[in-house]
């Protein structure tokens, strides 16, 4: 019963109206004022040129780890390959033997448990193991070690309100609407 609430509760919220915010920035009549929101937005150009700086640094330096990451997971997959090789080499002897062969006794339902194989047939366990692509890989180092905010916005906008700037913030419906809000 709990489960079937959990998944109702997943597909309604699925199924829920989507909503996008948006600013806007009005600015104000006063040229003082529109001075000071120009240096704000002179800062803002700066911020952005240091933090794409300092992001292009910082994927340079997440390259670099994840090339050892991906040597890593090679040798790991090399490791593994080579076990599934025996494992697979093992299961088609055992099931050449147990279930083709049985040893000239027959395989039939008279089967003793001595003569069971190994592995349950058909072997379940037995699985080739994924080769790592090192595209993954680097995309999961950079988003671990690299951030492309460094709030250059959220200060600007402390700055334009400081300026004497205004900042309107609304919700607006994108999809799944109600029939009482418009899009």
């Amino acid at each position: 019963m709990r489960y079937l609430l959990i998944l109702m509760t997943l597909f309604f919220w699925g199924c829920g109206p989507k909503y996008k915010v948006l600013t806007a920035l009005v600015l104000p009549e006063d040229p003082v004022q529109k001075a000071c929101i120009q240096k704000c937005t002179d800062e803002r150009a700066a911020c952005m040129d240091i933090c794409k700086a300092n992001f292009s640094i910082c994927r340079q330096k997440a390259d670099a780890v994840a090339k050892k990451r991906y040597e890593e997971a090679m040798k790991t997959y090399t490791a593994k390959l080579e076990q599934y090789a025996k494992d697979l080499e093992r299961y088609q002897w055992e099931r050449s033997f147990y279930y083709e062969g049985c040893w000239g006794y027959g395989c039939g339902p008279y089967r003793s448990w001595i003569w069971e194989p190994m592995y349950p047939y058909p072997y379940i366990a037995l699985s080739k193991p994924q080769k790592p692509d090192f595209e993954t890989i680097k995309t999961r180092t950079e988003m671990q070690m690299c951030r492309i905010d460094c709030g250059c916005e959220k200060r600007y906008i402390e700055c334009f309100k400081a300026c004497g700037g205004r900042v309107i913030v609304r919700k607006k419906c994108v999809a799944n609407c109600p029939p009482s809000v418009e899009k």
